[in-house]
Parts: C-alpha cells; sequence; structure tokens
C-alpha cells in the first residue's frame, strides 16, 4: 500500500484491506449541509444492475454493480467506485420506505 497522509490507498483495483472494523465518523459537528434525504431510496436502487463478477486477478465470484453504469447517489462523484456509506444509508432508507408501504397495506386491510 501507498501511504498518503492519513490515507492508505491500495496500490490497485484489487487490493484487499482487513481489519476487525470500519469506522467513519458520523457526527453533527463534522457535517454541513444538512438536510432530510427526500428522494425514494426505492426508485434509486430499482435502477442499479447487481451483477456477479471476478477481478481480473482472481478468481472469486463477487457480487455488486459496475460503477459506470450506477445511478450517481452510490457511484461516486466520477462513476468510479461503489459510495459505500451512500449504499448503506439508502438501503437503510428503502427499508423504511417499505415498511411505511407494509403499515399502509395493513391498515388497508383492517
Amino acid at each position: 500500500f501507498k501511504r498518503e497522509g492519513t490515507q492508505i490507498s491500495p496500490t490497485n483495483a484489487t487490493d484487499t484491506i482487513h481489519a476487525q472494523g470500519f469506522y467513519q465518523l458520523s457526527l453533527l459537528k463534522y457535517k454541513k449541509n444538512v438536510v432530510d434525504f427526500s428522494k425514494s431510496a426505492l426508485d434509486i436502487l430499482k435502477k442499479v444492475n447487481i451483477v456477479s463478477f471476478e477481478y481480473k486477478n482472481d478468481d472469486m465470484t463477487h457480487i455488486g454493480f459496475i460503477a459506470d453504469n450506477a445511478p450517481n447517489e452510490v457511484s461516486g462523484k466520477n462513476h468510479d467506485c461503489m459510495d459505500i456509506n451512500s449504499c448503506i444509508g439508502l438501503l437503510i432508507k428503502a427499508v423504511q420506505e417499505q415498511q411505511t408501504e407494509i403499515e399502509n397495506l395493513r391498515r388497508l386491510l383492517s
């Protein structure tokens, strides 16, 4: 790995980093322009084409998406990576949206 300041950058796209956990700062004091996300997470996630693939230098099958073809919300500013944090946020919001739909259906059926 090549060390750059406080970041460690893999030397190529298929390097692997192992750790007991990965934690990202999420306190409000580290953020600005905080607003509720109002788009439909389900609509965004429906546009993500999930594929299985192998990296060119290994034979292990992975499941994910191709950033070049993915919506801005999950593929990073340059459509060159998977924005893990945004993906997790969208998945949580999608579960919330589905739960609201389930509760609304239950009310209708009651």
